[in-house]
Parts: structure tokens; sequence; C-alpha cells
């Protein structure tokens, strides 16, 4: 009778452990599904990555090449779909970049918002990148570059509220040199506010939603670049 008794007690005991070892794996999993993601700053200094610092050093003679280009806005428009995933969409579109020179609207834009395309993954992207010859001799000295190009947002125009899969999360950064900047033009990032500046830098991580106002009577220019940062020395 004692060990029918015993038996039972160490069949039960079993039984609880199976039932904690279980609740445990069960918890584990919900806590890794709710888990919180690791949060990366908004704003880096340009003095982490030396190899960018080159872009303001060279500021005039990019400047210079920028002012040399005509403003015609290319017939095709830029795909939807995200550039980084590099769809049959958007490889279609890079061929017709290497035979047509001009610039972009920008997605969801009004018109207010021009890109004018250099390079695509440290490689050239055709007649654009051949007006700019200067600029480019610049690009080339940044290794790691996924998308570089000049961006012209109009006088009293804006561009909208996004975000892009340039972050800490993918090892990149944005970069932005400001070169034709006149009056007030605000880049928002997470809610925190910076000027943008003709000749100074501004590094940020894209995954934050982000949008640009400019407030000022004349058009912006900037030249923008999305890298890869994981020789970062910070």
């Amino acid at each position: 009778m004692n060990y029918h008794r015993l038996l039972i007690c160490v069949l039960l005991l079993l039984l609880c452990v199976s039932i904690v070892i279980v609740k445990k794996g069960v918890c584990e999993k919900i806590i890794s599904r709710y888990k919180c993601p690791v949060y990366y700053p908004v704003w880096y200094e340009p003095s982490c990555f030396p190899r960018i610092l080159t872009l303001k050093d060279n500021y005039p003679s990019i400047l210079s090449e920028l002012q040399k280009l005509p403003i015609n806005i290319l017939d095709r428009p830029r795909p939807t779909a995200i550039w980084t995933k590099c769809s049959r969409e958007w490889k279609s579109y890079f061929k017709y970049l290497k035979n047509n020179q001009g610039w972009v609207i920008g997605l969801n834009s009004d018109g207010d918002w021009l890109n004018y395309p250099l390079c695509v993954y440290d490689k050239p992207s055709g007649l654009n990148s051949s007006a700019c010859p200067e600029t480019m001799h610049v690009l080339r000295q940044i290794k790691g570059i996924r998308m570089a190009g000049f961006s012209l947002l109009k006088a009293k125009g804006r561009i909208k509220p996004h975000y892009d899969s340039s972050g800490m999360q993918y090892n990149s950064l944005t970069c932005h040199l400001g070169l034709v900047v006149n009056g007030k033009s605000v880049l928002i990032v997470n809610g925190q506010h910076k000027e943008q500046r003709a000749g100074e830098l501004l590094l940020f991580d894209a995954t934050y939603t982000h949008a640009v106002f400019n407030f000022s009577n004349y058009d912006r220019f900037i030249l923008y670049l999305d890298m890869d940062v994981r020789d970062s020395s910070c």
C-alpha cells in the first residue's frame, strides 16, 4: 500500500515538473514575441565616420557641378517598391537611368521634391553620374555607399513624413550635405528638429519617421547618401 502511494507521489511530482517546464517555454515564447526592440540614437556625429568628412572638404566643387545641371524631369516616375530589395521593377528602372539624364519626382510628392540619382551600391547611375565627374570622384572615396544623389526641395515645399530602410538595424545611416540652403530648411527625425545648412553634414537613422520643411522662398539642394556603417569608429 505504501509502495503504491509512493509511486503515485513520484508520478504527481513528475507531472508538476513537466507542467512547469512547458509553462516556462510558453512564457519565454510570449516574452520573446512582445520583447521591446532595441532603440538606436536618432542623430550621429559625422566625425564617427571619417570617410564622409571628404564631402564637407569638397563642398565647393560639388556645389559647382550641381549649379550647372539643368532642372529637367524624367518622364518615367520612380518605382514605389523599396529600392534596397532590388526588385525587377527597380532593376528595370536602374537600366533606364543609365541612358537618361534628369531629375526624378520623389515618392508621394506633389512635385515639390526631386531627386537626381548618382550611384547605387557604389555603381554610377549612368548619364547623371557622367555629368558630375568631380562629385563622383569624391563619392568613390567613400566605400559602402548604397545610394547617393542630389535632392531638390522647392521653395515653401515639404517632404511628407516617411521612413526608409537606412538605419543601424540595417548597418547603415543616411547622410545629408547641405549645398544650397538660403533661409530656413528643417529636417525633423522622430520629432527632433535640426536646421539644414550649406556646407554642413547631418547624419541620422532614417528608419525613424522623418520629414523636411523648406520655409524659405528659395529652392533647397542637398547631396544625400545611404551608406554602410559597419566600420564605424564610434
